[in-house]
């Protein structure tokens, strides 16, 4: 186990800084939807989106 360890401990730090950035853009996502801001900047039917233009069916 130790031996694989260290024949990977490169591959194992990239996926850990990959991991903590992904958790971190998430951890953001998540924030900003709590605080009533929106995601649709990211998503690619931004222009032609029901939230935009006040069409969006909500939840509540």
């Amino acid at each position: 186990m130790i031996n694989w360890i260290a024949a990977n401990k490169a591959n194992l730090i990239i996926g850990i800084i990959l991991l903590g950035i992904v958790a971190a853009i998430v951890v953001n996502l998540v924030k900003k939807l709590r605080r009533g801001g929106s995601t649709c900047a990211y998503c690619a039917d931004a222009d032609c989106c029901a939230h935009k233009e006040g069409r969006a069916e909500t939840s509540n």
